[in-house]
């Protein structure tokens, strides 16, 4: 209902998701098409909240970087959905595994109004491939 009030669907932080949905719409003929963007307004909540966190991090992660020497600084290389990969001298690996552990967990608290508990997980490999 909220999607056919306002036409829009916001995240937590006021993102906004907008669905054209005619008044036709409204008719029982047009059932799978109202359903189908319901659907989408569900699915924009998780996944927009999502993708908020992921920018929040980044930002973030970005700001902290430039503390580190330009030597060893962290650097981001992409973000692939949930995931942020970043380049890192092993001198200081562990640091920042911890230190953008902290960081995903605060964004997404953030992105979700401190209301559902993250969980995030860090990995590293030699190549971006693995």
């Amino acid at each position: 209902t909220e999607v056919l009030k306002d036409m829009n669907i916001p995240t937590h932080l006021g993102r906004k998701r907008f669905f054209v949905l005619p008044p036709k719409y409204l008719t029982r003929r047009y059932d799978t098409e109202r359903e189908s963007a319901f659907r989408e307004a569900v699915n924009h909540k998780f996944q927009g909240a999502n993708a908020d966190a992921t920018k929040i991090a980044m930002v973030e992660a970005d700001r902290v970087f430039q503390k580190y020497p330009e030597a060893i600084r962290p650097i981001i290389i992409l973000s692939v959905h949930d995931e942020i990969v970043i380049e890192v001298d092993e001198s200081v690996l562990e640091e920042v595994k911890d230190l953008m552990q902290k960081i995903m967990v605060e964004s997404g608290m953030r992105a979700t109004g401190y209301k559902v508990a993250i969980e995030v997980s860090t990995a590293h490999g030699s190549e971006w491939a693995k």
